[in-house]
């Protein structure tokens, strides 16, 4: 009977000790993280800028940070921004990083990019149904490598040095390398991607502009060129998707000879994400548009951003 009792006996301590940890390792307003660790250092990097100094930020995922530029636009225009977007970034995740720097920062505008928008933005493991059941039900099976951003600085955090110079570059991944694109330049006609927009990712676009309104806040939607991950119909169901919430939405594919693009030298990964040479013409656009359109102040020469051109200096991105 003793021996019968053993298995079940562990079998509860183990779910004891799940439940506990699972307790532990899910901090409070975090319930609906999904990358706890992205989630963290991006709070933790932006939480470095002098309060109520930025006028733009930027969100997404990789498509973003990829992209732009806040040294870029400080450098062309005097604009004071900050890039927030992460590598395969959910929608849910965007909304956490935004909801605390809007605790200290008031910007003006608000990019979110759109690839995103695509994304299954569930907290959990969706692929894998056995593995959303555990997730949910044990949380630290899902933020097991939670304990990597508590009590580290914020040096440490990311444990990668590419990381620390995105944080150093507020936010920019500064992507040299090239990988060509070399299929069609009909990409927007041709490609065939899914153009689902998931429950949740609905559910979080307006979490998302509800906040912005709440705040004053502009909330802008923005593609940036990737032959990869867009096409006409994407394009047309996020219009659709701003056309609901009045929100100005730029398809920045739709503008190849504009940009002057070139997909031989500008791409870093074969078409996905754009390289430092495609993201400077696309920042060399769009930071015309900041300052022309929303009128984003020029803050050269400001007390307050006299760190701002120090910074630069000593990156040297441009």
């Amino acid at each position: 009977m003793k021996k019968a009792l053993k298995p079940v006996a562990f079998l509860l301590v183990l779910i004891c000790l799940l439940m506990v940890t699972s307790y532990l390792v899910t901090p409070r307003g975090y319930e609906n993280v999904y990358d706890i660790q992205l989630v963290n250092r991006k709070i933790n990097a932006v939480s470095q800028e002098k309060e109520n100094t930025l006028d733009v930020l930027f969100t997404g995922d990789s498509e973003a940070s990829n992209t732009f530029s806040p040294f870029q636009y400080w450098k062309e225009q005097g604009i004071a921004s900050y890039n927030l977007g992460g590598s395969a970034q959910r929608l849910n995740d965007c909304y956490t990083v935004l909801e605390d720097v809007l605790k200290h920062q008031k910007p003006k505008l608000l990019v979110l990019e759109a690839n995103t928008l695509f994304r299954k933005n569930a907290v959990y493991n969706q692929d894998d149904s056995v593995l959303m059941w555990a997730e949910q039900l044990f949380p630290v099976l899902h933020h097991h490598n939670i304990y990597k951003t508590i009590n580290l600085s914020v040096n440490l955090l990311g444990a990668t040095k590419e990381n620390a110079y995105a944080d150093q570059c507020k936010g920019y991944y500064a992507r040299v390398r090239i990988r060509p694109y070399r299929g069609s330049d009909q990409y927007m006609k041709t490609n065939k991607r899914d153009t689902t927009l998931y429950p949740e990712t609905l559910e979080y676009f307006e979490k998302i502009a509800k906040l912005c309104k709440e705040n004053n806040v502009e909330l802008i939607v923005v593609s940036v060129p990737s032959p990869k991950n867009w096409s006409d119909a994407r394009h047309d169901t996020i219009q659709e998707l701003c056309n609901q919430y009045d929100v100005t939405y730029y398809d920045l594919n739709k503008l190849d000879n504009v940009l002057a693009l070139d997909w031989t030298t500008d791409t870093l990964d074969r078409g996905d994400h754009l390289n430092m040479n495609g993201s400077k013409k696309v920042n060399a656009y769009f930071g015309k548009i900041l300052k022309e359109k929303y009128h984003i102040p020029d803050h050269r020469g400001e007390a307050d951003y006299a760190i701002w051109d120090k910074q630069e200096a000593e990156l040297n991105l441009y």
